[in-house]
């Protein structure tokens, strides 16, 4: 069984970047953006399950500052 490496939010943004191919703000928005539609289309559990899975810092990109949970 294959197992996901875990990034820290720098890991993950400069994995984004390269794939990419955006400058640093364009890659943190598109990546903050594509989370935040994940965290509104699944249900609950699927988001509970996520946010488990993720490293804190990464987490953070769900919930941008002062758009906390049921903003």
């Amino acid at each position: 069984m294959d197992f996901a490496e875990q990034l820290d939010l720098v890991e993950f943004l400069n994995e984004v970047r390269a794939r990419t191919g955006l400058d640093d703000q364009r890659t943190a928005d598109g990546a903050r953006a594509v989370l935040i539609t994940l965290r509104e289309a699944v249900s609950a559990e699927e988001l509970e399950d996520l946010e488990a899975e993720l490293p804190k810092n990464i987490r953070q990109l769900l919930y941008p500052v002062g758009r906390g949970v049921g903003a």
